[in-house]
């Protein structure tokens, strides 16, 4: 399996394990009633690669990162991905852990960490 862009790696499972992003399903961003905002773990990925990727949260829809024109609210978009060094198997590992299997950022980073 393709490895991982390292410096991202460390920096997005030092993130996921940090308590400071509260985690959701279904979606990259939500606003959770209004009084604080969850990330999926690709959501997380996104927030710290916006700098990088001249990405940013869609002010209009805010589920969706948006990169130029094209915003996506499910999945991160193409540059974001390539950044990082993600292939789409590695993109439904990760949709698999936290959707499905409910998992917590921290044993979704430490299956980043031990196989990214």
């Amino acid at each position: 399996m393709k490895k991982m862009n390292h410096d991202i790696k460390n920096e997005w499972v030092t993130a996921l394990r940090s308590d400071k992003y509260r985690q959701i399903q279904g979606q990259l961003r939500d606003n959770l009633k209004g009084k604080h905002v969850g990330y999926c773990c690709l959501g997380v990925l996104c927030e710290i690669t916006k700098q990088e990727t001249d990405g940013e949260w869609d002010q209009y829809n805010s589920v969706c990162f948006k990169i130029g024109n094209k915003s996506e609210g499910y999945t991160p978009p193409r540059k974001v991905l390539n950044h990082a060094g993600l292939i789409e198997a590695h993109v439904e590992t990760l949709i698999g852990m936290n959707d499905d299997a409910k998992c917590t950022f921290k044993q979704i980073a430490n299956f980043i960490d031990n196989n990214l």
